[in-house]
């Protein structure tokens, strides 16, 4: 687990080079996962039981597709309450506290390090502050139909870990729609199983690449103890 506070370091695109060049990228041979340098302890459980699935309003059928994806993972394992999409609901949700795993399906909905609800919007600034949301699992899973652009994690990751969340998930650039949805499925169907964050991840990383080849598996910062599950 590498320890930080410039979020921005691309710690997923380690490459070792030389001799061991191939055997790919660091995240292909270790668990890489990261936390803030702060004197924040790191949960070694993330202890949840419900599920908030978030989309838009006006979202893709993607996005749609991706939340019907995440709850069939999740059926059985936690109880998936239902779907949010509108910013009073979701900022509800959240300053409520009563949270476990948060999943925001953006699919060309998040510009410039906030998701955009209607003409409102929700950032890592609005997402600050509030009591704290012990142990959840927070995964803001940013996709582009058309291109695609910096996802500025910095206020996101902060505020995840200011609130004690358990871990906090998002790629680092937008990826593409089809790429998220089946890295989310999988992270999803292996954590519901009692895989480890960095073993679900993983899993996640390689159904990407394995399948579509698209570098979006490299996106995705993870921050949260490799080890803990669900």
């Amino acid at each position: 687990m590498f320890t930080t506070n410039v979020p921005a370091i691309p710690f997923e695109l380690l490459h070792p080079g030389g001799d061991a060049s191939d055997r790919g990228f660091l995240v292909e041979n270790v668990a890489v996962t990261r936390w803030s340098q702060k004197p924040t302890p790191v949960p070694s459980t993330i202890r949840v039981d419900i599920a908030h699935l978030i989309a838009p309003p006006g979202a893709s059928q993607s996005a749609l597709d991706e939340l019907n994806s995440v709850e069939e993972a999740l059926r059985g394992r936690l109880d998936v309450q239902e779907r949010l999409s509108t910013i009073d609901d979701v900022m509800t949700t959240i300053d409520r506290g009563i949270v476990g795993v948060v999943h925001f399906a953006c699919h060309d909905t998040f510009v410039q390090s906030k998701i955009r609800f209607g003409a409102s919007t929700y950032d890592g600034d609005a997402f600050a502050g509030g009591i704290a949301l012990p142990n959840a699992l927070f995964f803001v899973n940013a996709s582009r139909t058309v291109g695609t652009e910096s996802t500025n994690l910095d206020g996101w990751a902060t505020s995840a870990i200011a609130r004690r969340c358990g871990a906090f998930i998002a790629p680092q650039w937008c990826s593409r729609p089809s790429s998220a949805i089946m890295l989310a499925r999988t992270f999803y169907r292996e954590i519901a199983t009692g895989q480890p964050i960095a073993s679900a991840i993983a899993a996640a990383r390689m159904a990407v690449k394995e399948t579509t080849g698209d570098p979006s598996w490299l996106a995705y910062a993870v921050y949260g103890d490799p080890q803990a599950t669900l």
